[in-house]
């Protein structure tokens, strides 16, 4: 009687036991995931961003003229694309090993394919502060080095209309509530960069301020690469004082702009990850069956296992990286 409930006990301990390494080791997961595998993800979104760069840059009109446009001339004013997460502008910054293309929007799921425009700022190149927010640690983390940038660098902007040189004029550390870094300033036109600061965590936010020192007009030869030649491009200085004052556009609100929304913020991934969960635990009931049939057909316990686990680990890995991409839609924003 003592050993029939000692070996329950065992049973329920040994039960208890497993389930918290699997979760465990879930987690582990998941942590591995927003680290590196959300960077895959970004990486192919980039790739696809890159090859529709190009094709804006190809089928842009070439111009002569100044592309920054003057008070009551929209001949060459820089129009934002329809459709969201599309791509808007190439963000060079050598001082932080910066090159990606830049999504139309900053919403949750634009900055999961690359640094976002904010809207409601000015675009790239327009009189006023155009505002851009880029992740720190995951979805490649194209911010990460931001805090290399010093006053002076160079940050550069190509749009369809042209290649934009900014000069740093500020670096500074500020609370996550302080929109006012967004507000342009009078004849002035500024590119200012936001990320999350310190790495790691959400508390702060690190603001990079460049103001407009020149511009480029595309050439008529203007290259298929993503990263335009210079010797094709003539230059043109803009003086600050060229720039009229624009009147400040609405700014979308911080939690928004920042990428600060809370759990289950994203609800259409609620279900996914439901059936995909599901899924799991199918294929691993389908790998413990398959190891029972095959021990009682006289195979050895251990090759059974090695059988089962390898004719069922290809399709859990890819429902596991498929249902960390749902669950980490669920959780509270990424820095």
């Amino acid at each position: 009687m003592k050993n029939r409930a000692r070996r329950r006990v065992d049973a329920v301990l040994g039960l208890v036991g497993r389930t918290f390494i699997t979760a465990g080791l879930l987690l582990l997961g998941l942590v591995a995931y927003q680290l590196w595998g959300t960077g895959l993800e970004q990486s192919r979104a980039q790739n696809r961003l890159r090859d529709e760069f190009e094709t804006l840059i190809a089928s842009s009109p070439t111009t002569t003229d100044t592309v920054v446009p003057v008070e009551g001339n929209t001949t060459n004013r820089i129009d934002s694309p329809r459709r969201p997460n599309s791509a808007l502008a190439l963000l060079e910054i050598p001082s932080a090993s910066v090159a990606d293309i830049v999504v139309n929007g900053a919403t949750v799921s634009a900055l999961r394919h690359g640094p976002g425009h904010i809207s409601g700022t000015a675009l790239p190149g327009e009189p006023g502060n155009s505002a851009i927010a880029g992740h720190r640690t995951t979805y490649g983390a194209p911010f990460a080095n931001l805090n290399d940038v010093n006053l002076g660098d160079q940050v550069h902007v190509t749009t369809g209309k042209g290649r934009f040189t900014y000069t740093v004029s500020d670096v500074k550390i500020v609370g996550p509530n302080q929109t006012d870094v967004l507000r342009p300033q009078k004849d002035r036109t500024l590119l200012t960069l936001i990320t999350c600061h310190p790495r790691w965590s959400t508390a702060k936010r690190l603001i990079i301020v460049a103001e407009l020192s020149s511009s480029e007009t595309i050439a008529a030869t203007t290259p298929t690469s993503t990263r335009p030649v210079e010797s094709t491009i003539p230059a043109t200085t803009i003086p600050p004082t060229s720039v009229p004052e624009t009147s400040a556009p609405a700014v979308e609100s911080t939690e928004a702009v920042l990428e600060l929304d809370g759990w289950f913020s994203d609800t259409g991934a609620v279900l996914p990850a439901i059936l995909l969960g599901l899924a799991l635990v199918v294929i691993a009931v389908v790998a413990h069956f398959l190891r029972r049939a095959l021990r009682s057909r006289g195979r050895r316990d251990r090759n059974a296992r090695l059988v089962s686990w390898a004719a069922t680990a290809v399709p859990f890995l890819v429902v596991l990286f498929s249902w960390y991409h749902f669950v980490n839609m669920l959780l509270p924003a990424s820095t």
